[in-house]
């Protein structure tokens, strides 16, 4: 049995409430399927704190906590220029705590946003928001290839969940928003849907070699 602590550092707390549960089920479903030796992980992602792009700050974070870190996870929005995302907010400080602590770490760059994620699995959206319109009515993209091809999936998910709103809770269920659900999607969101995204699909190579650095003995994909 090998004991992982997981690091997360995200650029917003919302994103975290998603991407907490949704990483946790990657790496073990990766686990499951190519390690031979088991792994526990830790309750809890040690908390990075949402920083506005101070590079120094995030190293400084990561430094302290290191003790209890095996993996580090580093989120940071697209905008659609996810490369260049990668060289600017990532690289810098994957280069610093791979010379510094010899940590793993695993980027975690959607192409546009995060919210582009969720829309993968317009099911799964359904379900969480407790709602029984069709995909097309909440004007949901049905293949999860195309939703990193949304404009604006922020928009498009908030339009979704207004529309799951009735009338006799309209106020009260209008206010919460659809990021009151960002970790019951992260629960549910069907991995095979994002296997169908370009960045996910980079995510998880990235997780490969991290877990192949952190147990070479055991991890044989």
């Amino acid at each position: 049995m090998r004991y992982l602590g997981l690091a997360l550092h995200c650029e917003g707390p919302t994103d975290r409430r998603f991407l907490e549960p949704l990483l946790r089920r990657a790496l073990l479903q990766l686990v499951a399927k190519n390690s031979s030796v088991a792994v526990d992980i830790a309750e809890q992602f040690v908390d990075l704190a949402a920083t506005s792009g101070d590079l120094e700050h995030v190293a400084r974070q990561i430094s302290n906590a290191a003790p209890a870190i095996d993996l580090v996870f580093l989120h940071a929005d697209g905008g659609n220029e996810p490369d260049r995302t990668r060289r600017e907010r990532i690289d810098p400080v994957e280069g610093w705590i791979q010379a510094d602590l010899l940590l793993p770490v695993v980027p975690v760059v959607p192409v546009r946003d995060t919210e582009a994620w969720l829309l993968a699995d317009p099911d799964g959206i359904r379900r969480a928001f407790g709602t029984t319109r069709s995909i097309e009515e909440l004007g949901l993209p049905a293949n999860a290839g195309d939703v990193e091809h949304v404009l604006d999936p922020k928009a498009l998910l908030a339009t979704a969940y207004q529309r799951t709103v009735g009338p006799g809770r309209r106020r009260r269920r209008a206010a919460r928003g659809y990021q009151a659900f960002f970790a019951l999607l992260g629960e549910q969101v069907a991995l095979a849907r994002l296997e169908d995204l370009p960045a996910s699909r980079r995510f998880e190579a990235d997780l490969i070699g991290a877990l192949r650095q952190l147990m070479p003995y055991a991890f044989n994909r």
